[in-house]
């Protein structure tokens, strides 16, 4: 039997060790007992620079394979949301608002995203209408990557992607049936559906588009459209139901006056607004020097609300 009452571990005396990076310095050493006849082991500890140099890229390079676990997690959240690459990287804040215009859009987008939580508590609905080039679709890239990083679920797409991804089950058994498509599309917290209306040019298009609409509509679910159709040719294009559902919660943004008829044409004191609505009363509205306001009327489950939609002039 090996006697081990001679075993534990021994700190022998320090010396003098030339590192030849950083010259002398004084090392300590433990010796370790081994058993039987073997030569007991001594180790003795390395230049505390090196030590230091050598810890320091290890957690350089720790954080840098974080950072790039990371940053594999962030792409993959945006291939999966569909965010397209020329807006990736970017914000709000690399936006160039260089009209007044844009720059309402972009507070307005803003505004929309960094009050999401209140957003997705109505279902509410943001429409960007303008020209080609107006920067419609990076605003709504824009927002559905802020609110990506506030923990929700968003997704971009085109009208038109929409419509092939909800047929593409006709001509693919392999691919989501079109009931699996409508149900991610309407229960995604944040969908982006860009370029709204020019090309529904068939009923079952038109019909498609209602049902997702009309989905995320009843479970309260906001979207953002981007459109370079008027209001008129909107509603032509995508149909009076889409349309309906849209202009109960939609706050529209758009380069270009005319909203109907001015009720008011001083602003009205939002108390008296929010009076008038508990009241029962179907909506107000009011011009100032810069744009025209319509403030509607809705009770959704028996709670006021106010909606309000903003035309630029």
């Amino acid at each position: 039997m090996t006697d081990v009452s001679n075993l534990a571990s021994v700190q022998l005396q320090p010396r003098k060790i030339n590192c030849a990076m950083h010259g002398d310095f004084e090392a300590k050493a433990i010796q370790f007992p081994t058993f039987g006849n073997r030569t007991n082991k001594i180790i003795w500890a390395s230049c505390p620079q090196c030590n230091r140099l050598t810890a320091e890229r290890e957690a350089d390079e720790k954080r840098a394979k974080e950072e790039q676990a990371r940053q594999r997690r962030i792409e993959e959240r945006l291939n999966r949301a569909s965010i397209p690459k020329r807006f990736r990287n970017r914000s709000f804040e690399t936006y160039i608002a260089d009209t007044e215009a844009k720059q309402k859009a972009l507070n307005t987008a803003r505004e929309f995203a960094e009050n999401f939580v209140e957003h997705a508590s109505w279902g509410s609905t943001l429409i960007f209408a303008g020209d080609v080039g107006t920067g419609k679709g990076h605003l709504a890239a824009f927002a559905a990557q802020y609110v990506m990083g506030l923990g929700y679920s968003a997704f971009f797409a085109t009208a038109r992607e929409v419509v092939l991804m909800l047929r593409e089950s006709w001509h693919n058994q392999n691919a989501p049936s079109e009931i699996e498509v409508l149900r991610m599309l309407t229960s995604v917290s944040l969908l982006v559906i860009d370029e709204v209306g020019v090309q529904f040019n068939t009923d079952a298009e038109r019909d498609q588009l209602f049902g997702v609409i009309d989905g995320r509509y009843r479970d309260l679910m906001p979207t953002i459209l981007t459109t370079n159709l008027s209001r008129k040719k909107l509603q032509q294009a995508i149909g009076e139901r889409s349309y309906s559902r849209l202009r109960e919660d939609g706050i529209w943004r758009q380069r270009a006056a005319a909203i109907g008829a001015i009720a008011h044409t001083k602003r009205p004191d939002l108390d008296n607004i929010v009076k008038a609505i508990k009241d029962g009363a179907n909506g107000v509205a009011w011009k100032d020097d810069s744009q025209v306001v319509d403030v509607h009327a809705s009770k959704q489950y028996g709670t006021p609300r106010v909606e309000v939609e903003i035309t630029i002039c």
